[in-house]
């Protein structure tokens, strides 16, 4: 049910430390720390905010570093310099760095969280498998699906996968605004995580705000 699925908190720009401490009241009990998101930003400055969230001791941290123009050649110093304030590392399943980050990371004693991402459709059910199956090769804490629907049928078929594979430690989501709702009620298929916004845009298609977020779970629940 939903109150086993965490609200995970987007922190992709400088947010006052109130707005933190809002999104807490508001349920998000994780925060995703966005580095690739800060661009234009000297790394130590980046790193002084991120650290003063971690020192609230309010919240599980997870870092994330998407490969974006400006941080290819210095992408494994980024990792390095989150370790110490994260709890969980978002990996890429494509990554060309994914055997050397997952090794990192769990040397390091974090929680892998391998992700796969598809921005133009939802994959077959038996390519789903076939990649859940690649990802139990590393171990991981979590294996991540965000697909983008083409009809609401996609939407359908990915939560029955869900749900088909809910001992497997998955998050699950569709994007768009197709696929919004899943956002919800797959916490009741058993996706363990939900992320949600901060600011004023959605940092991934059809996120919502972890306010919106903790009401509609409740409204559902």
């Amino acid at each position: 049910m939903f109150n086993q699925t965490k609200i995970v908190a987007v922190i992709d720009q400088f947010y006052p430390i109130e707005t933190i401490k809002k999104a807490y009241a508001d349920g998000a009990r994780v925060l995703e720390f966005r580095l690739d998101l800060f661009e234009g930003y000297p790394l130590h400055q980046t790193m002084d905010y991120l650290k003063s969230l971690k020192a609230l001791n309010y919240f599980e941290t997870l870092g994330t570093v998407r490969e974006v123009l400006t941080n290819k050649m210095i992408r494994l110093e980024c990792f390095d310099e989150l370790f110490p304030i994260v709890d969980y590392v978002d990996i890429e399943c494509d990554t060309p760095l994914k055997n050397m980050l997952v090794e990192r990371s769990q040397a390091a004693g974090k929680k892998v969280v391998l992700s796969f991402h598809d921005f133009e459709k939802t994959p077959s059910n038996e390519a789903l498998d076939a990649l859940l199956e690649d990802a139990k090769a590393y171990n991981p804490a979590l294996f991540k699906v965000a697909v983008m629907p083409q009809t609401h049928d996609d939407t359908v078929r990915l939560l029955e996968w869900c749900y088909a594979n809910r001992q497997q430690n998955l998050i699950v989501m569709a994007m768009g605004d197709l696929g919004k709702y899943t956002r919800v009620v797959s916490s009741y298929f058993g996706s363990q995580f939900t992320y949600g916004f901060l600011g004023k845009k959605a940092v991934a298609p059809g996120q919502m705000t972890v306010e919106q977020l903790k009401k509609a779970l409740l409204a559902v629940g």
